[in-house]
C-alpha cells in the first residue's frame, strides 16, 4: 500500500522497481527511493499480504528438511527451464511432470510472490 492505494511489485531490477497500480498503471521507481519510502512507513504491506505471508511461514515451518530439499530441487529445475538453460547432466523429468511443476510454480508466484 502506498498513499492508500494498492501497488503490486512486478519487477525488481538492479536500479529500478516496477510497480503496477490498481488501474493498470505501470510506474518505475528508483530502488533507493522505494527503500526510503518503506523505511519511512509510506509504503507498507497490506493486511491481506501479511496474513498470506503468515500462512506461508507456517507451512514452511511444518515442512521437513527433506520436503524443503525436494522443493528447492524442483524450483531449480523449473527456473532453469524458464530461463532456457539446458537440464543438468542426468536430469530426466517427463514433460507432464515439468508442466505440473511449472503450473504450481506460477500459482505460488501469483499467490505468495515467489515460486
Amino acid at each position: 500500500m502506498w498513499d492508500d492505494r494498492a501497488w503490486k511489485v512486478v519487477n525488481v531490477g538492479n536500479k529500478m522497481v516496477s510497480l503496477l497500480g490498481e488501474s493498470g498503471t505501470l510506474v518505475e521507481v528508483p530502488q533507493a527511493a522505494v527503500e526510503s519510502l518503506v523505511r519511512g512507513g509510506r509504503i507498507v504491506q497490506s493486511v491481506g499480504d501479511r496474513e498470506g505471508r503468515h500462512k506461508l511461514s507456517a507451512q514452511l515451518l511444518r515442512a521437513s528438511e527433506d520436503d524443503l530439499k525436494v522443493a528447492n530441487q524442483r524450483a531449480d529445475i523449473v527456473r532453469r527451464h524458464l530461463s532456457g538453460a539446458p537440464p543438468m547432466d542426468g536430469e530426466r523429468i517427463s514433460s507432464r511432470t515439468l508442466r505440473r511443476w511449472l503450473s504450481r510454480y506460477r500459482a505460488a508466484e501469483s499467490q505468495w510472490g515467489a515460486g
